[in-house]
């Protein structure tokens, strides 16, 4: 049933940007895995947040209809608190339109996902999942870009959770 939803849902979307020939650019992160710094790998390195802040102001100054979203795992794999505390300020940098919480933020405490997401300046949007102990947590957004309304879901999906106990990410 969600399939079918999120399926029409683009179907209307798609025919709305078309149909009044205007362009829409969607940038897309995700699986950052707390990666702040530069590797200065030698083949043209892409990565890190310091990179991606830069490239996304430039490409808005450009194209000024444009989403930024992030899908999730934007923290450290291996729990680190401060570095992932970092990471949520570095988001900051750049104007994420919604950021979906993936497996790596969800295993953490929601007293510390409380704390440090707010440091984001992002709207957190999850659909398909329900906390009452996570604050500021929407279930849907819906932002205007250039004469546009345009709806915004995040689904977690059912493999993302599959390796931690059941009730327990």
């Amino acid at each position: 049933m969600l399939g079918r939803f999120i399926c029409l849902f683009l179907s209307i979307l798609v025919t709305v940007v078309y149909s009044q020939d205007r362009s829409l650019y969607i940038l897309h992160s995700n699986n950052t895995n707390g990666a702040l710094e530069n590797c200065y790998c030698p083949d043209n390195p892409l990565g890190s947040i310091e990179k991606r802040a830069l490239y996304v102001q430039d490409f808005i100054k450009s194209h000024p209809r444009t989403l930024v979203v992030d899908a999730g795992d934007f923290f450290t794999m291996s729990k680190k608190l401060l570095k992932d505390s970092l990471v949520c300020e570095a988001y900051a940098t750049i104007p994420y339109d919604a950021l979906l919480l993936g497996d790596q933020e969800l295993t953490r405490n929601p007293e510390f996902l409380n704390n440090v997401l707010p440091k984001t300046q992002a709207s957190i949007v999850v659909t398909n999942l329900e906390s009452p102990s996570l604050l500021r947590i929407r279930k849907y957004k819906i932002i205007k870009r250039g004469g546009l309304n345009i709806g915004i879901l995040g689904v977690v999906g059912d493999n993302s959770l599959k390796y931690y106990p059941k009730g327990n990410p």
